[in-house]
């Protein structure tokens, strides 16, 4: 066991590899604590789309020493939450309670992840709970879209599914999947536990070594990065607003041009302030929504550009979102709107690390994703460095990339015509 303090976080490495680690807060008198398990969407074959998410409902279906019902009351009891989320990159299960709680918080959360029962007759009923998730996306138009947009942008490869899967794959997998997947991905080396609050590391140690020693040693590989696609996409179901979603390919979140990345589309389309807002929204009346976002994963990226509108107001609102980000390539942005999305970004760092949960996720996410903590100056720091040119080089890439996923929904048959109109928009800008 090594152990190592940076700060006021300590982390200690147990025998079989399980990573430990803690960011004590004395004022505070709860505590946040996980277990991050680098495994979920992107690590799934095709027929398993879907798997890591079932896997994360039915860890709470009961164990070899609880029922479904008893997991949750030996948290709720104390007063505390139990609850957990897939991701394209991660599994997560986590507690929030009173600090004195902390022994039970890591009994369930080892309980549930090494002795999940996968009774065939919960199975049967979790899989219609999810089909009823999976229905009721289909209702929401933002995801809709994005899972189009996905499928475009990564087509064939696991990051282009949904995380929660299809009717077709959940009906398809069984016990032996699930526990086939368990085996090959909930290993020691790929995990974290992290907890912030009224935590004592000693004893966060002490109490996964008791329940968490079992976990078979190792780590897993993952399948090689995608190739960007890009593409049309639409879908005829009608929508009270069309939804048009536009996406480029765009740097990890290890690339030095991350935080350049951030702070141009904080700045393009981050806030009410934004270029693509005032121009968009406030001057010309064309949507209620809009905004970008860059998002970053461990070895590719997205930068999107997404609005709600009315249907026949989609042409314009295109052109419009097209020629800005032309214009930001071409002038860059000025030195208010920079310096007003570093502030945007440091401000939201800092407001995220008041939150023990976000202060946890973020030890461990940090620790999954680069093998190693960023302390908060030095996160301040990279958003603070980054250039005028550095912001004006995003906007060119994206401006000039070869190829653009575009997705559209809510404009019925016309959804696909025009997401194939506005790639070739796209194009025609680029010339």
């Amino acid at each position: 066991m090594t152990q190592t303090d940076t700060a006021a976080v300590t982390q200690t490495t147990l025998d079989n590899g399980l990573t430990v680690m803690s960011e004590a807060m004395p004022h505070l008198a709860t505590v946040a604590l996980g277990v991050w398990v680098r495994a979920g969407a992107r690590d799934e074959v095709a027929h398993e789309n879907g798997l890591s998410h079932l896997l994360e409902h039915m860890a709470f279906k009961g164990t070899a020493r609880r029922t479904a019902q008893q997991i949750v009351e030996a948290i709720e009891d104390k007063g505390g939450d139990l609850n957990a989320a897939t991701s394209t990159e991660y599994t997560a299960y986590y507690v929030r309670a009173l600090g004195s709680e902390l022994e039970i918080g890591v009994d369930v959360l080892g309980d549930i992840i090494l002795n999940p029962t996968v009774d065939d007759t919960e199975l049967t009923r979790e899989k219609d709970v999810i089909l009823q998730e999976i229905a009721g996306i289909q209702d929401s138009p933002d995801d809709v879209v994005y899972d189009l947009m996905q499928d475009a942008a990564f087509t064939g490869h696991a990051l282009g599914r949904p995380i929660i899967g299809t009717p077709e794959t959940v009906n398809g997998m069984g016990r032996d999947h699930i526990l086939a997947y368990r085996e090959r991905n909930y290993r020691a080396g790929n995990m974290v536990v992290a907890a912030a609050g009224a935590v004592d590391h000693d004893e966060l140690v002490a109490l996964a070594e008791t329940h968490l020693s079992k976990l078979e040693p190792g780590t897993t590989e993952r399948e090689a990065p995608p190739q960007f696609g890009g593409g049309p996409r639409g879908a005829e179901r009608p929508f009270e607003q069309a939804h048009l979603l536009m996406s480029w390919p765009s740097t990890p979140i290890n690339d030095p041009m991350f935080f350049a990345g951030q702070v141009f589309s904080n700045a393009f389309g981050g806030g009410m302030s934004s270029r693509l807002f005032q121009e968009a929204r406030e001057s010309l009346g064309l949507c209620y929504y809009i905004y970008t976002s860059n998002w970053g994963l461990s070895d590719t990226g997205l930068f999107m550009m997404h609005a709600a509108t009315g249907e026949d107001m989609l042409p314009e609102l295109a052109d419009v979102m097209i020629g800005e980000l032309r214009a930001a390539a071409d002038a860059g942005l000025t030195a208010a709107e920079i310096d007003r999305a570093k502030a945007q970004l440091k401000t939201g760092l800092m407001m995220s690390l008041e939150s023990p949960s976000a202060r946890a996720e973020q030890l461990a996410r940090q620790m999954l994703l680069f093998g190693r903590l960023f302390t908060a100056q030095e996160l301040l720091d990279r958003v603070e460095a980054v250039t005028a040119d550095e912001v004006r080089e995003v906007a060119s890439r994206l401006a000039t990339a070869r190829n653009t996923a575009v997705a559209v929904v809510g404009a019925g048959e016309r959804s696909l015509p025009f997401a194939m109109e506005t790639e070739q928009r796209i194009a025609a800008a680029h010339s």
